[in-house]
């Protein structure tokens, strides 16, 4: 689990997300960010039937690199997590981009 180009394994994989509390992001929107603009972005679990828009956790009144926290609870109990291996997020209604640093997962809120 990681984006290690030595081989280098972080964790065991597949990972149990139902063991964790959150995603921890360091997360930046565009400088021309319109919140008026219909744009959302989503977090989707692999195997949890929910999809969630993740714009309640992040301060659309900065652009500046921020600390963003999930809960992992948005998406189900920790039964219904157990099979999930996969994390994705993405936009929709808009082509404005946003900026990742880093994402983890964790086990304090």
């Amino acid at each position: 689990m990681g984006d290690i180009y030595d081989g280098t394994k972080l964790a065991d994989f597949p990972a149990d997300i139902s063991t964790y509390t959150s995603v921890k992001l360091t997360f930046a929107l565009p400088a021309d960010f319109d919140l008026g603009s219909n744009h959302d972005i989503h977090m989707k679990l692999a195997g949890s039937a929910k999809e969630i828009s993740i714009l309640p956790y992040i301060d659309t009144s900065t652009t500046d690199w921020q600390q963003v926290s999930v809960p992992l609870s948005a998406f189900g109990t920790p039964e219904e997590l157990a099979g999930s291996t996969q994390i994705a997020i993405f936009t929709l209604g808009s082509a404005q981009p946003y900026y990742i640093a880093e994402w983890r997962l964790s086990s304090q809120q």
